[in-house]
């Protein structure tokens, strides 16, 4: 796959021809997100009040996967509707494929699959 290179402050960034951005030059966090959006939201909120930086560039590198159409997780416990499991693993692939170093979950009952999402992929994700 061709892959054109972009100069960025801490090094270059990779872009595929569909389009996947990648920092090749730092760690990158992964988050899975959109269960609620606003989880997402706060999540990143926080990463960046809680990251002692002293400037821009001393924060957490970054790429959140939002999907809000990853099937109810509350339903799927407690009524035995639709799994969200195969829509987590395609997010969880799309961020590995992407280049992160890890992922996070910000959405409590997603962690319901931890187990399951672990045992997909080598890359550590943090556990709520």
């Amino acid at each position: 796959m061709a892959r054109r290179r972009y100069s960025g402050i801490d090094g270059p960034l990779t872009i595929t021809k569909a389009g996947v951005v990648t920092v090749t030059s730092t760690r990158l966090l992964g988050v899975l997100g959109g269960m609620g959006p606003l989880a997402s939201v706060e999540f990143q909120r926080n990463l960046i009040e809680l990251t002692p930086a002293r400037v821009d560039q001393d924060h957490i590198p970054c790429l959140t996967y939002s999907l809000p159409q990853i099937p109810c997780r509350v339903s799927a416990i407690l009524d035995g509707g639709p799994s969200p499991l195969p829509t987590l693993l395609i997010g969880i692939d799309t961020l590995e494929r992407a280049g992160v170093d890890a992922i996070a979950i910000p959405c409590v009952t997603a962690h319901y699959w931890l187990d399951a999402m672990n045992a997909a992929t080598p890359l550590p994700i943090f556990d709520m």
